[in-house]
């Protein structure tokens, strides 16, 4: 069981907080011209995001079973469902640890900054790529190796392999501290949680502080683009129409929905059926879900800040709004532009790690 009710609430956030807030929600965000999404969000979140938290918390604290045996219990055949629930989610769990064993090598290698003055490859120094950032091309040649020494470029059938021995061993390190998360259930992961939990939503406002200053120190407009007050220009300068991702927006909105507060992968089943049966939930379910809104939002303004700060000093790297190119090239070249903002980029990913490491260890123990 839980410890408390506190325990529980904590846990389900710390599993909905993770990657996708910071790197995902304040891109669809930007895409979606700003507040229109957000409010689409807001109309998702409380028609199909919130019930379906209560749902799944239900419907594991009834059965006191994980998702495929709170669904068997229902009707039997259904089990498969719950099945291919948790499978997914552990499927997002491998590629969530590739991720963050991405994060814990920066986190290693931050402070150096390996990618500035970055002597490229011969094979690198091409006009293709010159206009490429250089944490750009140092993240594809030496973190994840993706690019061939000799050619420059991604790999294809019959090139010689190269393997990434940092990335490797910090995915298993991810792994390993999933398993310690997990070893004692309910317990182990209340106790991972009083930290993991709590020190993003500190990281959070300290970074958010941090990013829009140095936004504003060169009257940047990360925030203006982030909320859609002013158009944001392409690289070669033409300003971004939201409106012609119209039609998608509803559908990107639920999507983020689902992925975000982490129902559909057998996460909230397995934390539901930990709690005493009779337990309320409904309460619960809507402060899970409240927190991970507000948490996403106020990320924007760090994400946004970097990329603000890029654009006014006119470096390309400003291009890469969402995913790896956000976390590994924009606000590596950001903090690398800026000698003060030197040790701030390994604070943010132990931001980014300490945010993510409870979703991957989550789907685990849905499984």
């Amino acid at each position: 069981r839980w410890m408390n009710r506190y325990v529980f609430i904590q846990a389900c956030v710390g599993s909905s907080i993770g990657l996708g807030n910071i790197w995902k929600f304040p891109y669809l965000t930007f895409k979606h011209g700003g507040w229109q999404f957000i409010l689409a969000y807001a109309f998702a979140l409380f028609v199909v995001g919130v019930p379906m938290m209560i749902l799944e918390l239900t419907l594991g604290q009834k059965m006191q079973r994980g998702s495929a045996g709170a669904q068997r219990g229902i009707m039997p055949r259904l089990a498969g469902a719950g099945w291919a629930a948790s499978i997914a989610g552990y499927i997002t769990c491998i590629i969530y640890t590739i991720l963050l064993g991405m994060v814990l090598v920066y986190m290693v290698q931050g402070g150096a900054q390996p990618w500035k003055d970055y002597e490229r490859p011969l094979a690198c120094q091409t006009a293709q790529l010159m206009n490429s950032p250089d944490p750009e091309v140092y993240l594809f040649m030496n973190v994840t190796k993706l690019f061939g020494e000799d050619s420059c470029e991604s790999y294809a059938l019959g090139d010689k392999i190269r393997v990434a021995w940092g990335l490797y061993f910090a995915v298993v390190i991810t792994w390993f501290i999933c398993f310690l998360s997990i070893i004692k259930g309910p317990i182990s992961i209340g106790y991972v949680t009083m930290v993991t939990e709590k020190l993003p939503f500190v990281f959070l406002f300290i970074l958010l502080g941090k990013f829009v200053a140095l936004n504003n120190s060169v009257d940047g407009k990360g925030i203006q683009y982030y909320f859609g007050t002013e158009k944001f220009p392409d690289a070669s300068g033409v300003p971004y129409d939201p409106s012609t991702n119209y039609r998608s927006l509803f559908t990107d909105a639920y999507n983020q929905v689902f992925f975000s507060i982490g129902v559909c992968c057998g996460v909230m089943y397995a934390y539901g059926s930990y709690n005493h049966i009779k337990k309320p939930v409904i309460m619960d379910a809507v402060i899970i879900c409240m927190l991970d809104f507000v948490f996403a939002i106020l990320a924007g303004f760090i994400t946004w800040g970097a990329i603000g700060y890029l654009q006014a000093k006119g470096d390309l790297a400003y291009t890469q709004t969402s995913s790896i190119g956000l976390t590994f090239i924009a606000f590596a070249q950001a903090c690398s532009l800026d000698e003060n903002m030197k040790g701030w980029f390994p604070f943010f990913m132990v931001f980014m790690y300490v945010s993510g490491i409870d979703s991957a260890f989550s789907y685990v123990e849905a499984l």
